[in-house]
């Protein structure tokens, strides 16, 4: 009675223990995966950032695979990243959740899906991005200058003595010495006739002169 219990015990203690280890067995990949760890065949994989163009940016990205590897990381330009211990035949998809503002980025496999290999001849996987950062705008401003002549006012102010202001006199009048002569003038035939009457009367005066003396 005493011995079929003790099968019994250890029966069930072998039981235990056999599905704790199959447990473990079956964890124990997942969790190495997950880790980065050396459990069973295992490839590697590189994630690239190439950018073409001017930029003091840094990229973010994700990776996960269906043998529960996951990593959230950052790139800066002109970077690499390479993850080990993924599991051979295992696909892992790579995003980039942060491309810096880039204009225009080029995957390559286009979808970033790559399925990792045993390292060996044929080597990582790759998944590469580039982004591209066209230069900036610049815009050209012509400006034309125009020169005007400057203007001069001339202003002319009067002397003044004890507030009061002094006018220069008007310039003098200037009479010509002899009138002009025109066609309707009258001058010569007035001199004429008052010479003539003036000889007359002096002749007269004579004339009566001499009477008068004969006469006494």
């Amino acid at each position: 009675m005493i011995s079929t219990r003790i099968s019994r015990r250890l029966l069930g203690t072998s039981a235990m223990l056999a599905g704790t280890v199959i447990a473990v067995v079956g964890l124990v990949p997942t969790l190495a995966a997950a880790e980065g760890g050396d459990i069973g065949p295992q490839g590697r994989l590189i994630v690239e950032k190439t950018v073409e163009g001017q930029t003091a940016a840094t990229f973010g990205f994700h990776v996960t695979c269906d043998d529960g590897f996951d990593r959230t990381f950052t790139l800066d330009a002109n970077s690499s990243k390479e993850f080990d211990g993924i599991w051979t035949g295992s696909v892992c998809v790579v995003t980039e959740t942060d491309d810096g503002g880039a204009d225009s980025t080029t995957v390559t496999p286009p979808d970033g899906t790559v399925v990792v290999d045993e390292t060996g001849d044929a080597g990582p996987v790759t998944v590469s991005f580039v982004n591209v950062f066209d230069p900036p705008t610049t815009t050209t401003t012509t400006t034309t200058t125009t020169t005007m002549a400057p203007t001069t006012t001339t202003t002319t102010t009067e002397p003044t003595v004890l507030g009061v202001s002094i006018t220069a006199p008007p310039a003098p009048l200037v009479v010509p010495a002899e009138l002009p002569r025109t066609g309707n003038s009258t001058t010569p035939t007035l001199v004429t006739t008052g010479l003539a009457l003036t000889v007359l009367g002096i002749a007269l005066r004579r004339k009566a002169t001499r009477s008068a003396a004969t006469i006494r």
